[in-house]
């Protein structure tokens, strides 16, 4: 994935939570999970950091979204001793890598995750 591609993702998701009036940490990784852009708005807090780059490796390297891990979770525990496995809404898989997003609630995360997957087809 090129700067390019991973900064109008990252737009994509800045721009959808500031429709919904939110203040979110936006990471955008290859498919290794190694960050290749990051981006913070002026009020999200500083935890959101580490979860948004943590969401975007997730998604990443099992190349599946973070919520299909919090829905296996439920039936499958085991699952949150698994390296790597953030089983929280708000990381989604990349056609090259992957998208995080934190400092909302957790769909409302994935929402925003979800509107730079679409753009990133686009």
């Amino acid at each position: 994935m090129s700067l390019e591609e991973a900064m109008r993702a990252a737009l994509a998701a800045q721009a959808k939570a500031e429709e919904l009036k939110l203040n979110v940490s936006i990471a955008v990784v290859d498919v290794a999970g190694d960050l290749i852009y990051f981006s913070r708005m002026d009020e999200a807090h500083h935890g959101s950091i580490d979860f948004a780059i943590a969401k975007a490796r997730c998604a990443a390297r099992t190349r599946r979204r973070t919520s299909d891990w919090e829905t296996r979770l439920k039936s499958e525990p085991g699952v949150a001793t698994l390296p790597g496995i953030l089983a929280l809404a708000g990381g989604v898989h990349l056609a090259d890598g992957g998208i995080g997003v934190s400092g909302a609630r957790p769909a409302e995360d994935e929402m925003c995750a979800e509107a730079a997957s679409s753009s990133f087809k686009a």
